[in-house]
């Protein structure tokens, strides 16, 4: 706060202390004693308005002092502590008593805002284990269908809506996913294997050539929800592929840390986008195109997924020609200082 800003808030009071001396100074010209001593309320007058300037700038230093933690904390857009309000004085009690009553305010709507989100999320659950039965069902009537053609373009279909109540699955149990967690040692080839299993259908119609170009190795993470974010990433590139698709899962060991890449041979992703592919609804260039339909949520909940797992991700891309997604794993010691941090 400048002394500017000081004066403004203390202009009711400064302006009655000026008028105060303008009053005394016409008081003392009506007296007939002071009448020829014009120099004597002269000197009278600078002595006061330099005694209030005095006054001005001690109380604005004291003043500042005892607000400075608060213009800090607004200055660096910081968290203000309600220890850090010194109570002593009546004007900073009060402020620490709105501030109470709304930290009240701010926890019960907190409270509110996380039970409707834990009955959204019980009702969601709910609802995709209950269209798996339908689903189960459908799938069973799929290999009763004779006509061939028809079998095929019904299974796509299926598949796709499969994908679709995973994605609403796994989407809302993201909000809880710190509770969701098992980290352990697991088998990265066993993994990938499983979500090669789960997009058979899609690889196997576009003709996918799929390579694992390492042998087994262990990494650190959660099984579940790694393999879904792998599930993403495939279903990326079968979304964004090219019309002789290729898959490449080829992993780097060094000291402490394991590096998968998943390559693709796709469309490629424009460098001004690649900082952007994760946030939330961003679909970018491709996905806004006819061919293509994008929500640009698949992305975001895996890097929301791979941020609480402690697991980094680098994308590098070049457009018609490949994309490749480099998950890192680290190991024990190394994950649990990560996590640490991320938390």
């Amino acid at each position: 706060m400048t002394i500017l800003d000081y004066i403004k808030g203390r202009r009711i009071l400064l302006s009655g202390y000026g008028l105060g001396i303008i009053i005394l100074t016409l008081y003392l010209e009506a007296l007939p004693i002071f009448r020829r001593s014009q120099g004597d309320i002269v000197y009278l007058d600078l002595l006061l308005i330099s005694l209030l300037l005095f006054v001005t700038v001690i109380d604005y230093c004291l003043f500042k002092r005892k607000y400075q933690p608060l213009v800090t904390a607004v200055q660096k857009e910081s968290p203000l502590l309600l220890e850090d309000i010194p109570l002593e004085e009546p004007d900073l009690r009060m402020i620490y008593e709105v501030l109470e009553l709304q930290k009240g305010v701010d926890e019960q709507k907190r409270v509110e805002l996380e039970r409707a989100l834990m009955d959204m999320e019980e009702y969601l659950t709910q609802w995709v284990h209950e269209i798996k039965l339908p689903l189960a069902t459908l799938q069973m009537m799929l290999e009763w269908e004779e006509d061939y053609e028809l079998q095929l373009a019904m299974r796509q279909e299926w598949e796709q809506i499969n994908v679709l109540v995973n994605g609403v699955l796994f989407g809302s149990r993201t909000t809880c996913l710190r509770e969701d967690l098992v980290i352990r040692e697991e088998n990265l080839k066993k993994m990938i294997q499983q979500s090669i299993k789960h997009n058979a259908f899609f690889l196997i119609k576009y003709r996918f050539e799929v390579q694992l170009e390492f042998e087994s190795v262990t990494v650190w993470t959660d099984r579940k929800w790694l393999v879904y974010v792998l599930d993403q990433l495939l279903l990326n590139a079968i979304k964004y592929r090219s019309k002789t698709p290729m898959l490449t899962f080829s992993v780097v060991t060094e000291p402490g840390v394991v590096h998968l890449t998943v390559h693709d041979n796709g469309c490629g992703i424009k460098e001004e986008e690649i900082p952007r592919i994760f946030n939330k609804g961003f679909t970018g260039s491709n996905g806004r195109k006819e061919t293509y339909k994008s929500t640009g949520m698949g992305l975001y909940f895996s890097k929301r997924i791979l941020d609480r797992l402690g697991h980094p991700i680098v994308v590098q891309s070049e457009v018609s020609k490949s994309t490749d997604m480099t998950i890192s794993f680290y190991q024990l010691s190394d994950y649990a200082n990560l996590t640490k941090v991320s938390h």
